[in-house]
């Protein structure tokens, strides 16, 4: 009887692969238990209208995440690892039988020229963006196809509610729009003014009035280098032909009429890593005058006509 029954034991011994077969099929019905109400906490935490970014890792252990709205937490999250979505106003049409060559716009579409004092800063005589169809209407007049981009990147910051500095980024969904939609475009002109208010925005060149001139340039980019020659061949034009037009750095005090950034990654950018023809101009500031601000516009155009048909 006992060898029969030690037989019988052997004979239900656990088989090892057949263990493994129905561990295997216990984990699977676990986690198919758990899974709908994983799924459920998910769309609970990300579909909440009050919840906090852990981003610790990205400011340092000091970083004490705050309850933020819907639209505040949309904001961050596009400053910070967002991408840009597609323009919402419709790219202008170009009708004409020639395709543009030169496009010219305004990252900060709400500055102004022509402003009494600092205390009527945002009201002026001629808004930036009619300084830039100015300009366009000479380089027309030059038989050169201009393109002055009407959008407003304060709008679309307000539509997509980023951060008031994101003049830079707003342009640069314009100027990718521009660029895909005509292949043509060679020159891409950043028309400015700039913040201060003492005499070094103006000048008196053959006893007419020129506001005076500055490039901003970044160095955020591997081909700022090139950038950089671009600009400092039409300064040299510009200093020869227009003498004194060209002003020193307010923020280093140097001789210099560049204004150079670096160290801040795309803050600092100025879109000018898409084309090392893409020129930042600050021409005067808000006191300049309407005539001085038009004198040095004829000045630009001037010398950018020679250095473009070359």
């Amino acid at each position: 009887m006992a060898q029969m029954t030690r037989k019988r034991r052997k004979k239900y011994r656990w088989n090892p692969v057949r263990r493994r077969q129905i561990l295997t099929g216990l984990s699977c019905f676990i986690v198919l238990a758990l899974l709908p109400g994983i799924i459920g906490n998910m769309i609970s935490w990300f579909g909440s209208n009050e919840r906090s970014l852990d981003l610790a890792d990205i400011f340092g252990p000091n970083f004490h995440p705050v309850a933020l709205t819907e639209r505040d937490d949309l904001v961050r999250r596009h400053r910070l690892i967002g991408e840009d979505e597609r323009a919402t106003v419709p790219l202008a049409t170009w009708n004409r039988s020639v395709p543009p060559l030169i496009y010219i716009f305004n990252a900060h579409d709400h500055e102004v020229i022509g402003a009494e004092s600092a205390a009527t800063y945002w009201i002026g005589e001629m808004t930036i963006m009619e300084v830039s169809r100015y300009m366009a209407d000479l380089f027309e007049g030059r038989g050169i196809p201009t393109f002055v981009e009407e959008r407003l990147p304060n709008e679309l910051i307000e539509k997509r509610g980023w951060m008031w500095e994101s003049h830079y980024r707003a342009s640069r969904v314009f100027l990718e729009e521009a660029i895909e939609a005509h292949p043509s475009l060679q020159f891409f002109f950043d028309i400015h003014r700039d913040s201060i208010y003492d005499e070094r925005i103006r000048t008196t060149i053959h006893d007419e009035p020129y506001a005076t001139l500055i490039f901003v340039m970044s160095e955020d980019h591997p081909d700022y280098a090139r950038n950089f020659e671009v600009v400092h061949l039409l300064i040299e034009k510009l200093e020869a032909r227009y003498p004194g037009i060209m002003r020193r750095d307010y923020l280093t005090d140097a001789m210099t009429p560049i204004q150079s950034w670096q160290g801040m990654g795309n803050t600092s950018l100025f879109n000018q890593d898409l084309s090392e023809n893409l020129i930042l101009f600050e021409i005067g500031g808000p006191t300049s005058s309407v005539e001085e601000v038009l004198n040095t516009v004829h000045a630009l155009v001037n010398v950018l006509y020679d250095l473009i048909v070359q």
